[in-house]
């Protein structure tokens, strides 16, 4: 199955890697963001660079499941589509591997060293991150399978195997939450609580609200409480912003030609980048262009220009008496 009939499908349950999200235990995603994903689906708003984490994890995942195929000497096979539970079609996932001969799963994951430190424990365990456990208990229960290994790469060196074995009262407990959650926000279409300071907020809303009519509304009450506010709290922060900015060349006119300085506060450095040399790709275009007939320069122009969607900009301009 391709990514576009996998997103497709996905619109209509939740997936392994979506319920820590769900359950508000994911480092990545928030329940919005779910909740965005299968009530407005895909649009220009929600477009964006594929998250490092999802990229190197997409790159990485042949290269650690060969590793433990060496280092188990097991046999594993790629799942070539979506499974459903057999009893809730609602919960869904794509397992990175499943083990040939045996009733066993592999999920394949990368670590930094300094993240791994708290958040993993002795290989052969099932200490490993919480989203990670939800996750690899869903597997098992779409499988049925006994056992699921996940293999980690730390720090791009150290490479380690941990086993997490069914508990099905666990399994059912995540299993009851998510379908109480799909049933109370995608089917009732009621929108979960929304952290308002964080970003998934406004990705949501961005979608949510992709276009204006052109009519400027009157505040009511409420807005008018959060509009006083917003203009105290950018008062306090352009202020804020001012001190900082002095107080940085205070300490820098204090550490002169020094590397920096320590106190009690803590330390301080102000050192000189090492030399580099900037390419002007710019510049070189423009040359390139001007010694090109003005056909074969439109012609270029136009095969590498692309539409683009225009995004509603917040902007806030406070009474007099406000700033």
């Amino acid at each position: 199955m391709n990514d576009a009939a996998w997103a497709e499908q996905r619109k209509h349950g939740i997936s392994a890697s979506e319920v820590p999200a769900v359950l508000g235990i994911s480092p990545y995603l928030t329940p919005i963001d779910i909740y965005r994903r299968k009530v407005l689906g895909p649009g220009p708003a929600q477009t964006k660079p594929e998250a490092p984490w999802l990229k190197w994890g997409r790159l990485l995942e042949p290269v650690i499941a060969n590793a433990y195929a060496e280092e188990t000497r097991r046999r594993l096979r790629k799942v070539p589509k979506p499974i459903s539970h057999p009893q809730y079609k609602i919960i869904m996932g794509t397992p990175d591997r499943l083990v040939m001969g045996e009733s066993g799963g592999v999920e394949c994951k990368s670590a930094g060293s300094y993240a791994a430190k708290d958040q993993f424990g002795e290989p052969g365990t099932d200490e490993i991150p919480d989203h990670y456990l939800v996750q690899v208990m869903i597997y098992l229960a779409i499988t049925g399978r006994e056992w699921w290994d996940l293999p980690v790469l730390v720090g791009g060196h150290d490479f380690r195997i941990y086993t997490v074995r069914r508990n099905r009262q666990l399994e059912n407990e995540i299993i009851d939450r998510v379908r109480a959650w799909w049933e109370a926000h995608i089917v009732k279409r009621v929108e979960p609580d929304m952290d308002w300071a964080d970003e998934s907020t406004s990705v949501y809303l961005a979608a949510k609200y992709p276009n204006n009519d052109g009519e400027i509304i009157v505040a009511d009450p409420t807005a008018e409480v959060y509009g006083q506010a917003l203009a105290i709290s950018r008062s306090e922060l352009k202020k804020t912003e001012q001190d900082k900015a002095a107080l940085e060349n205070h300490l820098k006119n204090l550490i002169g030609t020094a590397d920096g300085m320590s106190g009690a506060f803590g330390k301080i450095s102000w050192r000189k980048t090492k030399e580099s040399e900037a390419t002007d790709w710019k510049a070189i275009a423009q040359a390139l262009l001007a010694s090109m007939p003005k056909r074969k320069v439109l012609a270029l122009t136009k095969s590498h220009t692309q539409p683009k969607p225009g995004a509603r900009r917040f902007l806030f301009t406070p009474a007099g008496g406000l700033s």
